[in-house]
Protein backbone atom coordinates (compact mmCIF):
# COMPACT_ATOMS: atom_id res chain seq x y z
CA UNK A 1 0.00 0.00 0.00
CA UNK A 2 1.48 3.25 -0.86
CA UNK A 3 2.07 5.53 1.75
CA UNK A 4 0.11 8.87 2.85
CA UNK A 5 2.20 11.47 3.16
CA UNK A 6 1.98 13.82 6.14
CA UNK A 7 2.90 16.79 8.58
CA UNK A 8 2.76 16.79 12.18
CA UNK A 9 2.10 20.22 13.58
CA UNK A 10 2.67 20.05 17.55
CA UNK A 11 3.61 21.40 20.69
CA UNK A 12 5.04 18.64 22.89
CA UNK A 13 3.93 18.48 25.22
CA UNK A 14 3.13 14.48 26.99
CA UNK A 15 0.32 13.91 24.71
CA UNK A 16 2.02 15.44 21.85
CA UNK A 17 4.78 12.59 21.95
CA UNK A 18 2.09 9.86 22.64
CA UNK A 19 0.44 11.39 19.45
CA UNK A 20 3.94 11.25 17.55
CA UNK A 21 3.91 7.66 18.72
CA UNK A 22 0.97 6.37 17.24
CA UNK A 23 1.97 8.33 14.09
CA UNK A 24 5.65 7.09 13.69
CA UNK A 25 3.95 3.37 14.33
CA UNK A 26 1.23 3.63 11.33
CA UNK A 27 1.96 1.54 8.48
CA UNK A 28 -0.63 4.59 6.59
CA UNK A 29 1.79 6.98 6.90
CA UNK A 30 5.14 8.86 5.30
CA UNK A 31 5.81 11.25 7.96
CA UNK A 32 7.66 13.92 5.50
CA UNK A 33 8.28 16.16 8.80
CA UNK A 34 7.35 17.80 11.92
CA UNK A 35 6.73 21.66 12.58
CA UNK A 36 7.38 22.77 16.48
CA UNK A 37 5.01 25.42 17.71
CA UNK A 38 4.58 27.17 20.68
CA UNK A 39 2.05 25.84 23.27
CA UNK A 40 2.56 23.71 25.99
CA UNK A 41 6.04 24.82 26.71
CA UNK A 42 7.92 27.54 24.84
CA UNK A 43 9.39 26.95 21.14
CA UNK A 44 12.66 26.12 22.55
CA UNK A 45 11.45 23.32 24.04
CA UNK A 46 8.47 22.36 21.89
CA UNK A 47 11.18 22.31 19.11
CA UNK A 48 13.95 20.21 20.91
CA UNK A 49 11.14 18.01 21.81
CA UNK A 50 10.43 17.30 18.47
CA UNK A 51 13.58 16.92 17.19
CA UNK A 52 14.46 14.30 20.03
CA UNK A 53 10.77 12.56 19.15
CA UNK A 54 11.73 12.51 15.39
CA UNK A 55 14.82 10.47 16.40
CA UNK A 56 14.04 8.70 19.42
CA UNK A 57 10.73 7.05 17.38
CA UNK A 58 12.92 6.12 14.80
CA UNK A 59 10.83 8.29 12.09
CA UNK A 60 14.16 10.55 11.33
CA UNK A 61 12.24 13.40 9.53
CA UNK A 62 13.01 17.26 9.41
CA UNK A 63 11.75 18.97 12.10
CA UNK A 64 11.38 22.74 11.47
CA UNK A 65 10.88 25.12 13.91
CA UNK A 66 8.19 27.70 13.86
CA UNK A 67 5.90 30.52 15.82
CA UNK A 68 7.34 31.44 18.69
CA UNK A 69 4.15 33.24 19.96
CA UNK A 70 0.58 33.46 19.47
CA UNK A 71 -0.85 36.01 16.95
CA UNK A 72 -2.16 38.49 19.68
CA UNK A 73 -2.67 36.65 22.69
CA UNK A 74 -0.13 36.06 25.33
CA UNK A 75 -1.76 33.14 27.63
CA UNK A 76 0.06 31.08 30.28
CA UNK A 77 1.30 27.96 29.21
CA UNK A 78 0.94 24.17 31.04
CA UNK A 79 3.94 23.02 32.27
CA UNK A 80 1.84 22.46 35.06
CA UNK A 81 0.81 19.55 33.67
CA UNK A 82 3.94 18.84 30.79
CA UNK A 83 6.74 19.58 33.41
CA UNK A 84 9.46 22.20 32.32
CA UNK A 85 10.55 20.95 29.68
CA UNK A 86 7.46 19.64 28.23
CA UNK A 87 8.28 16.31 28.06
CA UNK A 88 7.55 14.92 31.90
CA UNK A 89 11.34 15.78 32.69
CA UNK A 90 12.39 13.07 30.61
CA UNK A 91 16.53 13.70 29.85
CA UNK A 92 18.11 13.21 26.73
CA UNK A 93 20.75 14.25 24.32
CA UNK A 94 20.59 15.98 20.93
CA UNK A 95 23.59 15.72 20.21
CA UNK A 96 24.19 14.79 16.12
CA UNK A 97 20.65 16.35 15.54
CA UNK A 98 19.84 19.30 13.99
CA UNK A 99 16.86 21.08 12.70
CA UNK A 100 15.89 21.77 8.87
CA UNK A 101 16.32 24.82 7.91
CA UNK A 102 13.65 27.16 6.74
CA UNK A 103 10.51 27.73 8.68
CA UNK A 104 7.66 25.56 9.43
CA UNK A 105 5.12 27.61 7.54
CA UNK A 106 7.18 27.72 4.18
CA UNK A 107 8.19 23.64 4.63
CA UNK A 108 4.33 23.16 5.04
CA UNK A 109 3.22 25.01 1.81
CA UNK A 110 6.17 23.59 -0.44
CA UNK A 111 5.34 19.95 0.53
CA UNK A 112 1.57 20.62 -0.13
CA UNK A 113 2.51 21.79 -3.65
CA UNK A 114 5.09 18.62 -3.97
CA UNK A 115 2.46 16.42 -3.04
CA UNK A 116 0.14 16.88 -5.40
CA UNK A 117 -3.09 17.26 -3.41
CA UNK A 118 -2.66 14.22 -1.30
CA UNK A 119 -0.82 15.54 1.48
CA UNK A 120 -2.49 15.27 4.72
CA UNK A 121 -1.73 16.97 8.67
CA UNK A 122 -2.64 16.60 11.71
CA UNK A 123 -2.40 19.40 13.89
CA UNK A 124 -2.88 19.15 18.12
CA UNK A 125 -0.85 22.45 19.13
CA UNK A 126 -1.89 25.78 18.89
CA UNK A 127 -2.97 26.75 15.16
CA UNK A 128 -0.14 29.45 14.88
CA UNK A 129 2.02 28.05 12.06
CA UNK A 130 -0.88 27.30 9.79
CA UNK A 131 -2.42 30.45 9.82
CA UNK A 132 0.41 32.15 8.80
CA UNK A 133 1.21 29.65 6.19
CA UNK A 134 -2.63 30.52 4.98
CA UNK A 135 -1.92 33.97 5.16
CA UNK A 136 1.02 34.09 3.06
CA UNK A 137 0.21 31.43 1.14
CA UNK A 138 -3.66 32.12 0.34
CA UNK A 139 -3.88 29.02 -1.75
CA UNK A 140 -2.59 26.62 0.75
CA UNK A 141 -6.13 25.40 1.79
CA UNK A 142 -6.99 24.06 -1.32
CA UNK A 143 -3.72 22.18 -1.64
CA UNK A 144 -3.78 19.92 1.60
CA UNK A 145 -6.06 16.95 1.52
CA UNK A 146 -7.01 16.28 4.93
CA UNK A 147 -6.62 18.22 8.04
CA UNK A 148 -7.30 17.21 11.14
CA UNK A 149 -7.16 19.04 14.36
CA UNK A 150 -7.07 18.41 17.78
CA UNK A 151 -8.91 21.63 19.06
CA UNK A 152 -12.24 23.51 20.75
CA UNK A 153 -14.87 21.94 22.53
CA UNK A 154 -18.48 21.66 22.00
CA UNK A 155 -19.41 22.09 25.00
CA UNK A 156 -17.00 23.41 27.76
CA UNK A 157 -13.45 23.99 28.11
CA UNK A 158 -10.55 22.95 29.70
CA UNK A 159 -8.74 25.64 30.46
CA UNK A 160 -11.72 27.76 30.95
CA UNK A 161 -15.35 26.91 31.18
CA UNK A 162 -15.53 27.40 27.48
CA UNK A 163 -12.21 27.40 26.17
CA UNK A 164 -9.86 24.27 25.25
CA UNK A 165 -6.11 24.76 25.64
CA UNK A 166 -4.94 25.03 21.84
CA UNK A 167 -7.77 27.07 20.54
CA UNK A 168 -7.13 29.58 23.63
CA UNK A 169 -3.42 29.74 22.96
CA UNK A 170 -3.97 31.46 20.02
CA UNK A 171 -8.07 31.94 18.85
CA UNK A 172 -7.14 34.40 16.16
CA UNK A 173 -5.33 31.43 14.43
CA UNK A 174 -7.92 28.75 15.00
CA UNK A 175 -10.65 31.02 13.61
CA UNK A 176 -8.87 31.48 10.40
CA UNK A 177 -7.90 28.16 9.91
CA UNK A 178 -11.92 27.25 10.20
CA UNK A 179 -12.65 29.84 7.88
CA UNK A 180 -9.66 28.81 5.41
CA UNK A 181 -11.49 26.41 3.10
CA UNK A 182 -9.88 23.56 3.94
CA UNK A 183 -11.40 20.60 1.75
CA UNK A 184 -11.30 17.99 5.19
CA UNK A 185 -10.96 19.93 7.93
CA UNK A 186 -11.75 16.94 10.78
CA UNK A 187 -11.74 18.68 14.37
CA UNK A 188 -11.41 16.74 17.12
CA UNK A 189 -12.41 18.28 20.35
CA UNK A 190 -12.67 17.99 24.13
CA UNK A 191 -15.85 16.05 23.83
CA UNK A 192 -14.63 13.06 21.61
CA UNK A 193 -11.54 12.87 23.50
CA UNK A 194 -13.16 12.64 26.62
CA UNK A 195 -15.24 9.58 24.74
CA UNK A 196 -12.04 7.65 24.74
CA UNK A 197 -9.46 6.91 27.64
CA UNK A 198 -6.98 4.00 28.71
CA UNK A 199 -8.43 2.27 31.77
CA UNK A 200 -6.20 1.22 34.41
CA UNK A 201 -4.82 -2.13 33.19
CA UNK A 202 -3.59 -0.66 29.90
CA UNK A 203 -2.24 2.26 32.12
CA UNK A 204 -0.33 -0.33 33.98
CA UNK A 205 1.37 -1.98 31.17
CA UNK A 206 2.53 1.61 30.01
CA UNK A 207 4.16 1.93 33.36
CA UNK A 208 5.60 -1.35 33.47
CA UNK A 209 6.70 -1.10 29.18
CA UNK A 210 9.48 -4.18 29.31
CA UNK A 211 13.33 -2.90 28.43
CA UNK A 212 12.75 -4.56 25.40
CA UNK A 213 10.88 -2.01 23.85
CA UNK A 214 12.87 0.61 23.00
CA UNK A 215 10.77 3.94 23.96
CA UNK A 216 10.38 2.66 27.63
CA UNK A 217 12.30 4.85 29.24
CA UNK A 218 9.91 7.52 28.06
CA UNK A 219 6.72 6.10 28.67
CA UNK A 220 7.25 5.23 31.94
CA UNK A 221 8.29 8.49 32.78
CA UNK A 222 5.57 10.10 31.40
CA UNK A 223 3.21 7.75 33.42
CA UNK A 224 5.45 8.33 36.98
CA UNK A 225 4.68 12.48 36.07
CA UNK A 226 1.06 11.80 35.53
CA UNK A 227 0.79 11.62 39.55
CA UNK A 228 2.45 15.05 39.47
CA UNK A 229 0.34 16.51 36.86
CA UNK A 230 -2.81 14.88 37.49
CA UNK A 231 -2.15 16.36 41.05
CA UNK A 232 -1.13 20.31 40.02
CA UNK A 233 -4.45 19.72 37.55
CA UNK A 234 -6.76 19.24 40.45
CA UNK A 235 -4.94 22.27 42.46
CA UNK A 236 -5.10 24.57 39.91
CA UNK A 237 -8.89 24.36 38.45
CA UNK A 238 -10.66 22.19 41.30
CA UNK A 239 -11.82 18.86 42.05
CA UNK A 240 -14.31 18.78 39.66
CA UNK A 241 -11.54 18.65 37.10
CA UNK A 242 -9.84 16.31 37.99
CA UNK A 243 -12.40 13.29 36.50
CA UNK A 244 -11.66 9.74 37.18
CA UNK A 245 -8.13 10.09 36.32
CA UNK A 246 -7.21 6.81 38.23
CA UNK A 247 -9.36 4.78 35.79
CA UNK A 248 -10.05 7.30 32.66
CA UNK A 249 -6.60 8.15 31.11
CA UNK A 250 -7.38 10.95 28.56
CA UNK A 251 -4.54 11.39 26.02
CA UNK A 252 -5.87 14.41 23.70
CA UNK A 253 -3.75 14.21 21.06
CA UNK A 254 -3.50 11.22 20.87
CA UNK A 255 -6.92 10.80 20.24
CA UNK A 256 -6.39 12.87 17.26
CA UNK A 257 -3.54 10.71 15.71
CA UNK A 258 -6.22 7.66 16.12
CA UNK A 259 -8.98 9.16 14.23
CA UNK A 260 -6.40 9.88 11.33
CA UNK A 261 -5.12 6.53 11.15
CA UNK A 262 -8.51 5.15 11.34
CA UNK A 263 -11.44 7.59 10.89
CA UNK A 264 -14.29 4.47 11.42
CA UNK A 265 -12.67 4.77 15.11
CA UNK A 266 -15.42 7.61 15.13
CA UNK A 267 -18.64 9.31 14.33
CA UNK A 268 -19.14 12.32 12.18
CA UNK A 269 -21.16 15.67 12.63
CA UNK A 270 -21.34 18.28 9.63
CA UNK A 271 -21.57 21.47 10.86
CA UNK A 272 -20.28 25.45 11.16
CA UNK A 273 -17.49 26.39 13.30
CA UNK A 274 -16.17 29.62 14.34
CA UNK A 275 -13.29 30.48 17.40
CA UNK A 276 -14.63 33.23 19.59
CA UNK A 277 -11.69 36.22 19.47
CA UNK A 278 -13.05 38.20 22.24
CA UNK A 279 -14.87 38.25 25.56
CA UNK A 280 -12.82 37.88 28.84
CA UNK A 281 -14.70 34.60 29.44
CA UNK A 282 -15.19 33.48 25.48
CA UNK A 283 -11.89 34.32 23.97
CA UNK A 284 -10.81 30.73 22.46
CA UNK A 285 -14.34 29.24 22.88
CA UNK A 286 -15.34 27.06 19.80
CA UNK A 287 -19.24 28.07 18.66
CA UNK A 288 -21.08 25.50 16.95
CA UNK A 289 -23.59 26.59 14.56
CA UNK A 290 -26.29 24.21 16.25
CA UNK A 291 -29.38 25.12 14.32
CA UNK A 292 -27.80 25.79 10.96
CA UNK A 293 -28.00 29.48 10.81
CA UNK A 294 -25.09 30.10 8.57
CA UNK A 295 -26.22 27.57 5.68
CA UNK A 296 -23.02 26.11 5.17
CA UNK A 297 -20.75 23.98 7.42
CA UNK A 298 -16.90 23.87 7.00
CA UNK A 299 -15.72 20.96 9.54
CA UNK A 300 -16.70 17.67 10.49
CA UNK A 301 -17.07 17.11 14.15
CA UNK A 302 -15.98 13.97 15.83
CA UNK A 303 -17.93 12.41 18.22
CA UNK A 304 -17.85 9.26 19.91
CA UNK A 305 -15.10 7.39 19.65
CA UNK A 306 -15.39 3.18 20.35
CA UNK A 307 -13.24 3.38 23.63
CA UNK A 308 -11.90 -0.31 22.74
CA UNK A 309 -10.97 -0.60 19.24
CA UNK A 310 -9.07 3.06 19.67
CA UNK A 311 -7.70 1.76 23.15
CA UNK A 312 -6.23 -1.33 20.89
CA UNK A 313 -4.88 0.98 18.26
CA UNK A 314 -3.24 2.70 20.99
CA UNK A 315 -1.14 -0.56 22.38
CA UNK A 316 -0.75 -2.14 19.55
CA UNK A 317 1.27 0.90 18.90
CA UNK A 318 3.21 0.60 21.60
CA UNK A 319 4.19 -2.83 20.36
CA UNK A 320 5.25 -1.36 17.12
CA UNK A 321 8.47 -0.33 18.84
CA UNK A 322 9.75 -3.71 20.90
CA UNK A 323 12.89 -5.02 19.95
CA UNK A 324 14.59 -7.84 20.97
CA UNK A 325 17.29 -5.41 22.84
CA UNK A 326 16.32 -2.36 23.47
CA UNK A 327 17.74 0.92 24.92
CA UNK A 328 17.00 4.44 25.20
Amino acid sequence: MKKIPLIIDCDPGKDDALCIMLLGASEKYDVRGITAVHGNVPLEKTAANALFLSSYYGINCPVYRGAEAAILVRPERASYVHGENGLAGYEYSLDGLEYAEGHAWDFQYETAKACAGELEIVAVGPLTNLAITILKHPDFAGLVKRLVVMGGGATAGNTSPLAEFNFQQDPHAAEIVLQAGFKDLTIVDLDCCYSAWLNREEQQIMAELPETNKIHGLIRQIMEHKKISDENIIRKHGKNHGGDRINHMIICDATAAAIAIDPTLAQYWDVYMVCETEGELTMGQAIIDRLGFARKTNVHLAMNMDRDRYAALFMEGLKHYEEVSGND
